[in-house]
């Protein structure tokens, strides 16, 4: 099997041991439903893998029991290959798959497998994602952000990173509005200069 390299460093990414980050949240990893929880351990066992975006969002939160799927970014094609081994293993049964993701399914959870890219560093899969909000991360034993989705994510609130189709961001916004997380006052402004001006709309964040 040929070496699945780790994560390299990035910058201005700040990093907490999640077993203690969940707790002071007032929770516990163990508390996650036992699929679930044998997603996460997949992940943080796996080198070259690691979950992002909106599951990692309700670990960070705390609100661990209200997970709908898992997003799983990965280094390298051989991580994404020993991924699907051990979810096929596992009972995973495979749902689809595309250019940019594999989808497994385990009653009653979803997981994707995303494929899109392969992501050196935390930081260069942050800027792939839309809403600041989104930019947490855990790899290995730490979860992962930066002081901005910290704070965005305390105020509720949330900036546009990218944005490719309108009609897709606003499917996001209704979604995120559900969780309790809506547009800052930025994010208007920039979402309409970019339909006005031509999408996409790619900008840098920390």
């Amino acid at each position: 099997m040929r070496k699945i390299p780790q994560f390299e460093d990035s910058e201005n990414i700040l990093t907490e041991n999640l077993g203690q980050f969940i707790e002071s949240r007032g929770s516990s990893i163990y508390s996650l439903p036992p699929v679930d929880g044998i997603v996460l351990s997949t992940a943080q066992s796996l080198p070259g893998c690691c979950v992002a975006g909106g599951a990692a969002l309700a670990l960070f939160t705390g609100e661990i029991n209200r997970i709908k799927d898992w997003d799983l970014f990965f280094t390298s094609e051989p991580a994404v290959e020993e991924a699907r081994r051990i979810f096929e293993g596992r009972q995973f049964k495979e749902a689809g798959t595309s250019p940019f993701c594999k989808i497994y399914t385990k009653h009653p959870v979803i997981v994707q497998l995303v494929t899109r890219s392969y992501y050196p560093t935390i930081g260069h899969i942050f800027a792939d994602f839309d809403f600041s909000v989104c930019c947490v991360a855990v790899s290995g034993q730490d979860i992962c952000y930066t002081r901005t989705s910290k704070k965005h994510i305390k105020d509720r609130k949330y900036d546009l990173i990218r944005a490719e189709d309108a009609a897709l961001c606003l499917k996001r916004i209704a979604r995120y509005g559900e969780k309790g997380f809506f547009p800052s006052d930025d994010f208007a402004e920039d979402f309409v200069y970019a339909v006005r001006n031509g999408l996409p709309l790619r900008r840098e964040f920390y």
